[in-house]
């Protein structure tokens, strides 16, 4: 008898069976360095909004409070204390359902745009947005980044140009308000001349433009030009606008070839022979507004949601995860309407009742009012469910399934496989839930592979099933609402079987 191990590696769908460098299926579970965690199901905190919600950003004022702001095709709401509040202009919006809010956080503002309205801005804790731009112009844009220092569009539309999607536009330096283009002011545009149309901005010190078809660096270089555009990579743009997601200098997207990280200098392919074909397979692009994307600093990963297999409508159905530090893939199947990198707002007056009613308890209250330890300081993965309802992925447990690559234990020879013992794991404590085994085995590459009944294990962590053939692979499966914190792989005993 031949123990063996044989490990949940990366998420590898696009791989053949025999020998894949890794999982064939990964299902509701995070990857990292040691195997997968669980993936926690949505969790709904606030009231309704009343439509599909196109576009969320959270940030923080000066005194270190959390704001969150969303909207939809005709409003804008604030999110203060789970209450979703309508915050927009008297007349309200004019959004298509295939278009979305864009933001930006421009010192003490929250810029909006969805080019379909004028710019939109409010302060922080601000009562209603208003149009930003008192100018002679009034360029409305798809796209909205903070480079440097200034306000920079991207995509725009004015009632002297038309639209111009291949149109990047800054606002006069150190301003929210003036878009005459001026040498005073270093106001200006720039109409990028190939790459078609701008898909999107990601600020900082330089602004990197992605368009359909390159993806460009914009630098402040001063008068007379003020902004240089160089060209970086001119074969992997970008077809879905949605799709792009920063921290920091790091940037990931889906171009034209997969999915790709980007350095600021060159894109490289991390979805190649893993997750492409995967996507592409299933992922519509009908459904291109309805993509969203968001970095969890907190699990490090970057997120995409959308609308894929199974899918009712364009509303995504899956989150398709990407762990940088290993550099590995898993996905969930949570029906969401949006997901973008969030804030914990902590406590309101009204909200710290369920704290304690006596302020003067300072076993309920160690800290004063204005500490931090009430404000909130916690980065979360935020999201607005298909009931139009913000919340965060803090429920359960979701059910989770994972599916080891195809092996030969004996080479040239069949095999009979005894038990096998899913390695899964809660630190120090007991997992909680039953968890079923099932194996798939086969005589030739050329034979279906389908797996047999699901058993449990056993009090002893095995599950006792047989299964003969020349090639072997197991699925793990672990109920909703279990305690459990890592899934490794399974380790199983073999015995050779001949060669008939």
């Amino acid at each position: 008898m031949k123990p063996n191990l044989v490990e949940f590696g990366d998420f590898v769908p696009d791989r053949a069976l025999l020998g894949a460098p890794g999982s064939t299926e990964a299902l509701n579970v995070i990857p990292d360095e040691d195997g997968f965690r669980p993936v926690q199901d949505f969790a709904a905190l606030s009231d309704a909004a009343d439509s599909r919600l196109q576009g969320a950003t959270a940030s923080r004022n000066k005194a270190g409070d959390a704001y969150i702001y969303a909207g939809n095709a005709s409003k804008l709401y604030s999110l203060v204390g789970n209450i979703l509040t309508d915050v927009s202009i008297a007349a309200g919006y004019n959004g298509a359902l295939d278009t979305n809010w864009k933001f930006a956080k421009f010192g003490e503002t929250i810029l909006a745009t969805n080019l379909a309205d004028p710019l939109q801005s409010i302060t922080f804790g601000g009562t209603n947005f208003a149009n930003a731009l008192t100018s002679t112009l009034t360029p409305k844009a798809r796209h909205i980044a903070i480079v440097s220092d200034f306000v920079v569009l991207g995509n725009t539309s004015d009632a002297v140009d038309g639209a111009k999607p291949g149109r990047v536009w800054w606002l006069a330096q150190n301003s929210a308000v003036d878009a005459d283009p001026s040498a005073s002011t270093l106001c200006d545009f720039n109409d990028i001349a190939d790459g078609g149309d701008v898909q999107g901005i990601v600020g900082g010190e330089y602004g990197t433009i992605f368009q359909e078809t390159q993806v460009s660096r914009m630098t402040l270089v001063g008068p007379p030009l003020i902004f240089q555009f160089d060209a970086l990579e001119r074969v992997s743009g970008c077809p879905i606008p949605n799709s792009i997601v920063a921290r920091g200098r790091r940037t990931y997207y889906y171009s034209h070839e997969g999915f790709m990280f980007f350095d600021g200098v060159t894109a490289t392919p991390i979805g190649n022979a893993r997750v492409d074909r995967w996507f592409a397979d299933q992922f519509s692009q009908v459904n291109n507004s309805h993509v969203s994307s968001a970095i969890d600093p907190v699990n490090k990963l970057a997120i995409w949601a959308f609308a894929g297999t199974g899918a009712s409508g364009s509303d995504p159905n899956r989150l398709l995860m990407y762990h940088w530090p290993s550099n590995k893939w898993g996905y969930a199947e949570i029906n969401l309407e949006l997901i973008f990198q969030a804030l914990n707002q902590g406590y309101t007056l009204d909200s710290l009742d369920s704290v304690g009613t006596d302020i003067d308890d300072a076993a309920l209250f160690p800290f004063s009012l204005d500490s931090r330890a009430w404000t909130g300081i916690g980065i979360v993965l935020g999201a607005f469910d298909t009931s139009n309802k913000y919340g965060t992925l803090s429920g359960s447990n979701l059910a989770a399934t994972l599916e080891t690559n195809e092996s030969q234990p004996f080479a040239q020879q069949r095999s009979k496989v005894t038990e096998h013992r899913p390695l899964v794991s809660n630190g120090e404590s007991a997992v909680t839930g039953t968890i079923t085994g099932a194996i798939a085995s086969r005589e030739t590459t050329l034979a279906a592979s389908s797996f047999g009944t699901a058993v449990d294990i056993n009090a002893n962590g095995a599950v006792t099933q047989e299964s003969t053939g020349r090639y072997h692979r197991f699925r793990t499966t672990i109920p909703a609402g279990a305690a459990w914190d890592r899934a490794q792989g399974v380790a199983f005993l073999a015995a050779g079987a001949g060669n008939n």
